[in-house]
């Protein structure tokens, strides 16, 4: 069973899923030593290796995340279990914003880099350049002179931008973290205490019968 049915997920559902979970859990991993190293000690040396590798999988994994989210608000979830009213309300509602989070994120990251005036890296065989490029900001023109690009005003402004998007990008990759805990808790209610089979259709297809 390929497609999504009534009764619980089909196998592009699962692939999806689990190819986003390794990839947010990889994204998340270099993240939270960036962020680390960045606001509490001193970056080391391979500091930047862990920023390309962390913007790497984010653009690699970008269409595969997107996918997903947008065929998951398209044509819904199935209904694969029914809980206690706050239960259920809890479960989609942390799903809904883990979603929405993953996109703020997709558009602050690359946005925050590319107004440092980097490309975006592509593990090392090519880059993304950045749409912000140095010729197309904003001419300043100085008294009695021609106008002419202020380098230390763009700097300036490029900073407060970046500044800000990456404020947004880090506060929101908490909030992922903490909705992935409720994620995780929730299948390990659904796997322990429920055992209503919500976990292993997350491995495998529901057979029709056992709906």
């Amino acid at each position: 069973m390929v497609r999504d049915s009534r009764y619980g997920f089909g196998w592009l559902s699962i692939a999806l899923h689990w190819i986003n979970a390794v990839a947010i859990f990889c994204l998340l991993y270099f993240g939270v030593k960036l962020a680390y190293y960045q606001i509490f000690s001193r970056p080391p040396p391979n500091f930047n290796s862990w920023l390309e590798w962390h913007i790497s999988i984010g653009v690699v994994a970008a269409p595969f995340l997107l996918w997903r989210i947008v065929r998951r608000f398209a044509i819904g979830k199935p209904k694969t279990n029914s809980q206690a009213g706050f239960l259920q309300w809890t479960a989609d509602a942390v799903w809904r914003l883990l979603m929405i989070g993953v996109v703020v994120q997709m558009i602050t990251g690359p946005l925050w880099y590319w107004y440092l005036g980097h490309g975006l890296p592509v593990f090392g065989l090519w880059e993304i350049p950045t749409p912000f490029p140095l010729g197309d900001q904003p001419q300043i023109q100085a008294a009695g002179s021609a106008p002419r690009h202020s380098a230390e005003a763009i700097r300036r402004h490029g900073s407060l931008l970046s500044t800000s998007l990456q404020t947004i990008h880090l506060a929101v990759a908490c909030g992922i973290v903490l909705l992935l805990v409720l994620h995780v808790a929730g299948a390990l209610k659904h796997a322990v205490v429920d055992r209503d089979g919500v976990f292993l259709g997350m491995i495998r297809p529901k057979r029709p019968e056992a709906s």
